[in-house]
């Protein structure tokens, strides 16, 4: 599967917002639209930071091979990041 940077960045955003609603349920200052808006700023900074280090400095090990000469190998399956 492909990296998705809008995905990860949505899914990060609301999980970050969810979080930031939890800590913060019991004080007056919880203002919901200052929470978005945070969670926005820092799941777009943190979703670029990750995706630009995985697209650049991961490696991946290889899936499980198919029969046949090394030549004409592929894989039955995603690697794994490591």
């Amino acid at each position: 599967m492909a990296l998705a940077a809008s995905v990860i960045q949505k899914e990060m955003e609301a999980a970050i917002t969810a979080a930031l609603k939890s800590a913060f349920s019991k004080e007056n200052a919880a203002d919901p639209s200052t929470h978005n808006k945070m969670a926005a700023a820092i799941a777009k900074g943190v979703t670029q930071t990750i995706i630009k280090h995985l697209t650049t400095s991961a490696e991946v090990l290889p899936g499980i091979a198919t029969a046949g000469s090394p030549a004409s190998q592929v894989t039955t399956t995603p690697g794994k990041i490591f």
